[in-house]
């Protein structure tokens, strides 16, 4: 899947992902970045650097895997 540029919703799995989607929101998130790999894990990609538009809200999340979010692409 192309995931650049697309819009997304987030749903949190973890303690930590619903305490972040309470704070930054669950919706109006945009796929900025996509890599294969990145710094902070040592596993496999597809990594998206998704922002939302708010100061400080921009994270890094598995397209497939994330321990913390479920990813949904926004239907247009």
């Amino acid at each position: 899947m192309d995931w650049l540029g697309k819009n997304i919703t987030l749903e949190g799995k973890s303690r930590k992902g619903k305490q972040r989607v309470q704070r930054d929101g669950a919706t109006g998130w945009t796929v900025t970045i996509v890599e294969d790999k990145i710094q902070c894990s040592s596993e496999n990609g597809p990594w998206l650097l998704i922002e939302n538009g708010q100061p400080n809200a921009m994270r890094w999340v598995h397209a497939d895997n994330d321990d913390n979010f479920l990813i949904r692409e926004n239907e247009k």
